[in-house]
């Protein structure tokens, strides 16, 4: 493992306690609700670059570089969806950044 891995495996693991106190946290309401969705997706983002900067599964960057991106494109997304919660009271009908997402991920 080098410096450079370190740094998106203390992201992943500060991201750990966050998520067990929003999970705790009942009812819910719809920005609790997007915000899980956006850090799981954070948070795999962060140890999918873990692996990817570390010395593990070397023979697997290029996957590990395709799924990255993926997950990077899911939490962008989510990270739309909500920060757009705050300032819009309804749910979108049709959410359009998620064929934007789509058409990434083909």
């Amino acid at each position: 493992m080098n410096i450079h891995s370190l740094i998106p495996l203390i992201a992943t693991v500060a991201y750990i306690p966050l998520l067990i106190l929003l999970l705790a946290n009942r009812p819910w309401k719809r920005q609790q609700q997007i915000f899980v969705i956006f850090l799981t997706s954070v948070m795999l983002w962060s140890f999918g670059d873990f692996l990817f900067r570390s010395d593990y599964l070397t023979n697997e960057k290029i996957i590990l570089a395709k799924g990255i991106l993926c997950v990077l494109t899911l939490a962008v997304t989510q990270l739309h969806y909500y920060l757009r919660s705050f300032y819009n009271n309804r749910d979108p009908q049709f959410p359009l950044a998620y064929l934007l997402m789509e058409s990434f991920s083909s």
